[in-house]
């Protein structure tokens, strides 16, 4: 019984996590990546590359490889850089804030979906 009770607990408080919709990529997460990271990884520049524009091209990544790992943010170089504020360069003052970089972790750990 008594190895059971943290099974229980486990599943009592990570079950309304694992319920929760991930953020939705056209509502919340491209409009973040449209202001942090689109001005330097877009259609008209792309630095090392990259375009942030679209999941598919943040797979295919830039000069440095993929830019996120669905399902895994610890693997996600985006998370890397912009946790190590590496990303936006620092002479930007459009950083993220830990907040918008959660809600980032969020997206790619619930498998980076595009609705």
């Amino acid at each position: 019984m008594r190895l059971l009770l943290p099974v229980v607990l486990l599943v009592l408080f990570a079950a309304p996590a694992l319920a929760a919709d991930p953020p939705d990529f056209h509502k919340q997460i491209l409009p973040l990546l449209q202001n942090k990271c689109t001005k330097c990884h877009g259609e008209r520049q792309r630095a090392g590359k990259l375009d942030m524009r679209t999941k598919e091209a943040m797979l295919i990544g830039g000069t440095s490889g993929p830019a996120l790992v669905p399902g895994k943010s610890d693997k996600s170089m985006i998370v890397e850089l912009v946790f190590y504020n590496e990303m936006p360069p620092k002479r930007e003052k459009n950083r993220m804030t830990m907040d918008e970089l959660n809600l980032l972790k969020t997206w790619i750990d619930a498998g980076a979906p595009v609705k």
